[in-house]
């Protein structure tokens, strides 16, 4: 009988930590995925191109570049879908363009 119950108690323990392992890895890429969203908002704030930066640093990742106007001054938003362990993750970062005329 202790057999048995060793090896449902050592599975359970092995699939524990498996599903820890996948779990911080997982939210690694989610940190992941935010820094590089605010790396390549400040690229494509500063007049480069963002999307090419992050295809650079992560080629499997999905980027998305939108320009909008927030009180007047033009912002930046960029969200990046990386994929991850457990399920896809998702970074968005939004910044203020800076003034061209110096």
């Amino acid at each position: 009988m202790n057999t048995v119950e060793g090896a449902m108690v050592f599975t359970s323990l092995a699939v524990t930590v498996g599903l820890l392992l996948a779990g911080f890895s997982t939210v690694a890429s989610r940190s992941a995925a935010e820094s590089l969203a605010r790396d390549a908002a400040r690229v494509e704030a500063l007049g480069g191109n963002g999307s090419g930066f992050v295809s650079a640093r992560h080629p499997g990742a999905q980027v998305d570049v939108q320009r909008t106007s927030i009180g007047g001054q033009e912002a930046v938003t960029v969200s990046v879908h990386v994929p991850a362990r457990l399920f896809d993750v998702t970074g968005q970062a939004s910044i203020a363009v800076e003034p061209s005329d110096y």
